[in-house]
């Protein structure tokens, strides 16, 4: 998979590559893995705007490769002689593994978020800045993996206006009827997650926002990186109103004892098995 600078005819310019923003935002990467496309995909874009690389690149490149094991360095490709053809056959493929809702499908890795684009499960739109949220983060990847009646929401770093435009696009992303299993909360639970601190508002406010499993990732450091206290009580809001569980990975969060909650997990922790039994029967419900 050749990953160079998208170029526009500068002589000595030669990097990473990125591809369009948000190019595969509604795109079901599972189909597209099985289906033997994402090499091409990558490729044939790369054509479109292929520029040599130069020495000074061409020995970086060759050092990462080395240094991570990788196959390299890329040869340069010359530029395709129609690259609107080109282009054409890269939408048709990326077409053919879109989302639809009533495609049947019992299995699907849907990209729902990708460089700042969303997907809302009929077209792909671009997301708000979020305050105090970098664009860098604001392009990870959503992704929503479904099998059956099972789904796992991980939204990356979008920030809150990014995550709500998912949230609220559900209903369209999920077999009639069904609702979201596991919710896995990003960034470790910062401020720019799940809450509107302004509008004192919350993903789980959203009528087709109820996961039945809330996971929130603490990493493994010495000096524990607890969530924002917003989205702490945010989600004990939700066990409150919901029959649901959440998990707190490594250790309990700020403010919050975990004996005070009996569908609560809080691995690493005193009394960490609390709510073990309760989060396992939901997982065996699916």
């Amino acid at each position: 998979m050749d990953t160079r600078q998208n170029s526009t005819g500068a002589k000595n310019v030669a990097g990473v590559w990125y591809p369009p923003q948000g190019f595969l935002a509604g795109v079901g990467l599972y189909r597209l893995f099985c289906d033997g496309s994402v090499d091409d995909v990558f490729r044939l874009d790369n054509e479109c705007h292929a520029c040599p690389l130069n020495q000074d690149a061409h020995n970086e490149l060759l050092a990462h490769s080395r240094r991570y094991g990788l196959v390299g360095p890329v040869q340069a490709h010359d530029a395709r002689a129609d690259p609107a053809a080109t282009r054409t056959r890269i939408e048709a493929t990326l077409n053919a593994c879109r989302y639809h809702k009533d495609s049947g499908r019992a299995a699907e890795v849907l990209c729902v978020a990708f460089q700042e684009h969303f997907f809302n499960g009929k077209t792909r739109a671009p997301m708000p800045p979020v305050s105090g949220v970098s664009e860098a983060n604001r392009g990870s990847v959503g992704l929503l993996i479904r099998a059956d009646k099972f789904s796992f929401l991980a939204m990356g770093d979008l920030g809150y206006n990014g995550e709500i435009l998912v949230a609220r696009s559900l209903p369209n992303l999920l077999p009639s009827g069904y609702q979201l299993v596991v919710h896995k909360i990003n960034h470790q639970g910062s401020k720019h997650s799940t809450v509107d601190h302004t509008a004192r508002a919350s993903l789980f406010s959203e009528t087709a926002f109820k996961p039945c499993i809330v996971l929130t990732s603490h990493r493994l450091q010495a000096k524990p990186e607890h969530p924002d206290p917003a989205v702490t009580s945010a989600i004990m809001r939700h066990l409150d109103a919901e029959p649901c569980v959440a998990l707190f990975s490594n250790r309990a969060p700020m403010g919050f004892a975990p004996a005070n909650h009996t569908r609560v997990v809080t691995t690493g922790a005193h009394d960490a098995n609390l709510g073990l039994d309760p989060f396992r029967s939901k997982l065996v419900d699916y």
